[in-house]
């Protein structure tokens, strides 16, 4: 079993079963990439603070049959200030939906990685988004 490392931003989550979750990740590597987090909705789950959406995470993952699976997880940046306010993430969630949506799976865009970077930056700083 291969394991490597990914830096990524996380896109989205969907629940799977009782406690298990699939969150969509956009990494400068490989692209738009999902990836499956067993037991993250238990009550001691490690990593259920750190996979949140806009957290940018160093990942490392092991290829399974249909998803990538998270071994370790750790907080690059949680965007603490953009997650206070409902106008920002409101904001940050519309283009992170498009983005989701738009993106095809394991197809590397590195220009989109950068930018998205860039726009949650922008967007933390910003007084009225």
């Amino acid at each position: 079993m291969k394991t490597f490392k990914l830096t990524g931003l996380i896109l989205a989550e969907k629940e799977l079963g009782d406690f298990d979750k699939i969150f969509s990740v956009l990494t400068k590597d490989k692209g738009k990439i999902f990836c499956l987090a067993r037991g993250i909705k238990r009550p001691k789950a490690k990593y259920k603070s750190i996979l949140e959406i806009f957290n940018s995470v160093h990942l490392d993952l092991f290829k399974g049959k249909s998803f990538f699976y998270v071994t370790q997880a750790r907080t690059i940046e949680s965007r603490r200030e953009l997650k206070s306010s409902y106008e920002k993430i409101s904001v940050c969630f519309f283009v992170f939906e498009l983005i989701d949506v738009f993106l095809q799976e394991n197809h590397s865009i590195p220009k989109i990685f950068t930018l998205l970077g860039e726009f949650l930056e922008v967007v933390e700083k910003e007084e009225n988004p």
